[in-house]
């Protein structure tokens, strides 16, 4: 998962681990971040026996934050609203992932930051026009690409 390729059903189901992980994968898949951490947080006794509760935990949040700005991008495309984002909306899509309506610009911009100098997200921010400009060329790249 942290990789960027969720397992198959058949893989899940050959090592009876199927119910938790296929939610898991639901919820990094559409960009989830609160009901991901909540699974998690549910199932913490097994995936700490598995060693690998800490790193799902820290390791998938800024990928789920790149699901939702994917998912985002698309529904800005789809509306003919190009590749330039808002922050205002960038903003309410991760408040709504994150169940987090603390977050402020300054946390989504930190993560925005992120996801761009690790390059999981190709473009850049206008911080004085409070805009994100995705690439015109795959502004998301595969995530295997971006560790290599």
């Amino acid at each position: 998962m942290i990789r960027g390729r969720l397992p198959t059903q058949q893989l899940l189901e050959k090592y009876e681990v199927e119910p938790v992980f296929a939610h898991l994968a639901y919820h990094f898949r559409k960009g989830n971040l609160a009901g991901f951490q909540r699974v998690l947080a549910d199932n913490m006794e097994f995936f700490r026996s598995q060693g690998n509760y800490l790193i799902l935990l820290e390791r998938t949040e800024l990928l789920i934050y790149r699901n939702v700005l994917l998912r985002l991008s698309r529904i800005q495309e789809g509306e003919g609203r190009g590749r330039t984002i808002s922050y205002r909306d960038v903003l309410v899509a991760f408040r709504l992932s994150s169940q987090n309506l603390e977050m402020d610009v300054l946390e989504m911009e930190s993560i925005l930051s992120s996801l761009i100098s690790q390059k999981f997200v190709l473009g850049f921010l206008f911080h004085h026009q409070q805009l994100v400009n995705l690439s015109k060329k795959q502004p998301f790249p595969p995530i295997m690409a971006a560790h290599a």
